[in-house]
């Protein structure tokens, strides 16, 4: 079984991760991908796409994943920084390697959400130690993100402050650009 935890910056998905992994050791781990900040807007995208498809080539019975090409497509239709052509672009290719099956799609997919102004806290404290853009920890960015995914929540469970939903699948056969 291939489990993905999504989810914004700071709200805890590494550390269900690690506990999931302590109960299951049968599990391979694969982090999400890595930031490049000294590539341009459009080619970081490209090499998010790139580094999603290089996954697959790790993938056991039984993977998690710490984010999934959602993110990249996500990022990519809410961010300043891509023209419109651009995000059509990157938007096709998402859809192009999800139909020929070149990127990871999970069986389970889980969103992890906190309240706002936790995951602010956080980007304060981590943004340094992450490495994290500071666009993705803005409030319109979260909410929009959430949204995102919540159309397609099954479920709802909850604990403290965090909320995990669990996502539909199909989400990944429903990539539109959905003009943020």
């Amino acid at each position: 079984m291939v489990i993905c935890y999504e989810g914004n910056v700071h709200v805890g998905k590494t550390t269900l991760i690690k506990e999931f992994l302590k109960k299951n050791s049968n599990y391979t781990f694969i982090e999400e991908s890595i930031f490049k900040p000294l590539l341009s807007p459009y080619n970081r995208q490209l090499d998010y796409i790139e580094q999603e498809c290089e996954k697959i080539k790790r993938l056991k019975e039984n993977t998690i994943l710490d984010r999934s090409i959602l993110s990249v497509f996500v990022y990519t239709c809410l961010t300043d920084t891509l023209s419109k052509k651009e995000k059509e672009k990157l938007i096709a290719l998402i859809k192009q390697k999800i139909e020929n099956k070149e990127i990871i799609i999970p069986d389970k997919l889980y969103l992890v959400v906190r309240p706002y102004e936790v995951v602010k806290e956080n980007q304060l404290k981590l943004k340094q130690i992450k490495n994290t853009q500071e666009a993705i920890a803005l409030e319109k960015y979260f909410n929009s993100y959430n949204n995102f995914f919540l159309k397609y929540s099954l479920n709802k469970t909850s604990n403290l402050d965090q909320d995990i939903y669990e996502i539909d699948t199909k989400i990944y056969k429903n990539l539109d650009f959905f003009g943020f």
